[in-house]
């Protein structure tokens, strides 16, 4: 080999190396504080983070809406991906957030920021049932938390929608925590038990509901923590009526669904569904 052909094959090695070795860096969007949001384009992903806690999520035209990751400050997963962490009952039916299988038309994705909040807007049009609806993300600098809920619009003649859902995500397993709520104490009844903690370590196939038909407090708060390792996930719901969560142990963690207790309402104009965080 002369020194014109090893010259040659010199390039061509630092050009595969090139190729192989390149990165995808995700362009920063908007910005405030620790509250950012950035997308992937060649991934078709978005993130919003605040606080070292990041989640991703999946939106492409092509593919169904998806939660890919919910990362914790210490990096440790604290969601599990591949699904929507929400679906839509319409017509008794509960259709994922987002399935092209179920109906669903991507619309598109807005940013936004005012003052230390940022916020993630994924739109889609469902035309089977002339519904809109639009998936929201905030998140505000300093605290790693995310506040999440669905805005629901008819597309013409009113549209019946129910049992409202916050999220529903598969979370690593570990000891639930929850709060007890009023459980019947009041100015003429003492009751010990009112507003104490619990727990529960939930073994396979085992399953926890909570919730309340009245106030939401009645019974239980709105509100529960999962120990899972240097981190606990925690969540509730800003909401002050009847609600539920269900919890339940699978082989690859816990499926926990928060939201409205069982309903329907027929939808002749723009609404929100309940806030989660």
């Amino acid at each position: 080999m002369n020194r014109f052909q090893r010259a040659a094959l010199l390039i061509s090695c630092v050009a595969l190396v090139a190729l192989t070795g390149r990165t995808t860096i995700a362009e920063s969007v908007v910005r405030s504080g620790t509250a950012a949001i950035s997308t992937d384009p060649d991934a078709r992903s978005w993130t919003i983070s605040a606080h070292g806690t990041a989640l991703t999520l999946l939106i492409d035209p092509a593919r169904d809406f998806q939660v890919l990751s919910l990362r914790s400050p210490s990096a440790e997963p604290q969601a599990l991906g591949g699904l929507p962490d929400t679906e839509i009952t319409v017509g008794g039916k509960a259709l994922p957030f987002g399935s092209r299988s179920a109906g669903f038309v991507y619309q598109g994705v807005a940013t936004s920021v005012s003052g230390p909040t940022v916020r993630l807007d994924v739109t889609f049009d469902l035309p089977p049932a002339r519904l809109r609806a639009t998936r929201h993300y905030a998140a505000t600098s300093g605290s790693p938390t995310f506040e999440t809920w669905t805005s629901f619009a008819p597309l013409g003649s009113p549209v019946t929608i129910g049992d409202l859902n916050g999220f529903k995500l598969t979370i690593p397993n570990g000891t639930l925590h929850w709060l007890n709520g009023l459980q019947g104490d009041d100015a003429s009844t003492s009751r010990d038990s009112a507003f104490t903690r619990q727990e529960r370590l939930l073994g396979a196939g085992q399953r926890l509901a909570l919730g309340a038909e009245g106030r939401s407090s009645e019974q239980t708060v709105p509100w529960f923590a999962v120990d899972s390792g240097a981190d606990a996930f925690y969540a509730g719901l800003l909401w002050s009526g009847a609600w539920s969560l269900t919890a339940e142990r699978r082989s690859n963690g816990i499926d926990v669904t928060m939201g409205l207790a069982p309903m329907t309402t027929s939808l002749a104009s723009p609404v929100d569904g309940p806030r989660a965080f």
